[in-house]
């Protein structure tokens, strides 16, 4: 995506839901990482990859950051 979209990885958000495998791309690219943490989800128990957890968390869409 980032080359096809021209932009730096600074520039990307990566939004996921799955900590298994959704927010190691920070340790690999600085790009910023949005957790949408659901009550209901089904990821919602799950360990992080190596411990790589996302900067931002929210329940849903409504609650992005200003940025995002």
């Amino acid at each position: 995506m980032k080359d096809a979209l021209g932009v730096n990885f600074d520039e990307m958000v990566y939004i996921g839901d799955n900590p298994q495998k959704d927010f190691f791309i920070s340790s690999l690219h600085p790009v910023e990482c949005v957790r949408i943490n659901r009550a209901d989800g089904i990821h919602r128990n799950h360990e992080y990859l190596g411990g790589h957890r996302e900067k931002y968390s929210v329940e849903n869409f409504h609650q992005m950051p200003d940025w995002a």
